[in-house]
């Protein structure tokens, strides 16, 4: 999920570095699990997928005579539609985008999954020096002209229409802040080792997920971050606010949060040279 989410803010970057301007349609489906058609599904799964023999009897044990009254926690109700122009074609542009749009919607239709419109998003995405020269509509979808927003969230990162990111980092740290303070009130009953499992799968997993895209932000801007992190170490020693937190991190075998997206960015790097990530994201990649 971090590697799709990185392609797309690393197409959108080149675009906009180029002087161009880059739009991006988030669609959502209404209850995408409880809607679709099992026989549609299996078929896709067969004729798309290549799926045969005992794996499409498996799927089909689990799909036939059944209905879906949970929703799973998954991702796949969502579809993103992005792409970039230059400033004077994007009156043009925005029809294209539209044309594209719409054929998306059709497209499901066609395969009984429901587009949510309440919840369909957009937004222009370029530098803050040229957020004037922006639109001032976006796209048209059926009847609706889908009016361009500052911010948008997909799959939990949040982007900002100047692409800083400072949405994003403001709203981990805040709920970060938010878990602590529940954490600091049950402290006092968990051992240290036990306690810094719990802060490490609330905190510490918000503040790790898709930073590889926080690379190269201000250092002003991750102090926030760091703050939460500093915080989460005080608490598991029982530390005071005035006492240094360096000897904390190096006993935790914490990284900074600086430190920590630079590893997360070498990590994907590594993997994208060496045939280990996914095909979208070595093809971003040329060996020098």
């Amino acid at each position: 999920m971090e590697t799709a989410i990185l392609r797309l803010m690393s197409d959108i970057l080149l675009a906009v570095e180029c002087g161009d301007f880059a739009a991006l349609v988030l669609l959502h489906l209404s209850t995408a699990f409880d809607t679709v058609d099992h026989v549609i599904l299996l078929r896709r799964l067969q004729t798309s997928f290549g799926t045969d023999g005992f794996a499409l009897d498996w799927f089909q044990s689990c799909l036939v005579g059944r209905t879906n009254d949970l929703t799973p926690h998954l991702y796949a109700d969502d579809t993103e539609v992005y792409s970039s122009c230059s400033p004077c074609d994007a009156d043009s542009f925005r029809t294209r985008v539209s044309q594209c749009t719409c054929a998306v919607v059709e497209w499901m239709q066609s395969n009984r999954l429901q587009l949510n419109c309440n919840k369909t998003d957009f937004a222009w995405l370029t530098t803050n020096r040229s957020l004037r020269r922006l639109p001032t509509t976006g796209p048209t979808i059926g009847s609706v002209t889908v009016v361009p927003s500052q911010t948008l969230c997909e799959l939990g990162v949040y982007i900002d229409a100047d692409l800083t990111m400072r949405t994003h980092v403001q709203r981990i740290a805040s709920r970060g802040f938010t878990v602590l303070r529940r954490l600091c009130s049950i402290r006092h009953y968990f051992p240290t080792s036990m306690f810094r499992s719990l802060v490490s799968a609330f905190v510490l997993n918000r503040l790790d997920y898709c930073n590889s895209l926080l690379v190269d932000l201000p250092a002003v801007l991750l102090q926030r971050h760091q703050a939460v992190q500093n915080s989460v170490a005080r608490l598991i020693y029982r530390l005071r606010r005035s006492e240094h937190i360096t000897d904390a991190l190096l006993s935790l075998h914490w990284l900074r949060v600086q430190e920590r997206i630079e590893y997360k960015v070498a990590v994907l790097t590594y993997k994208a040279l060496n045939g280990l990530a996914l095909p979208y994201l070595s093809t971003a990649f040329t060996r020098v």
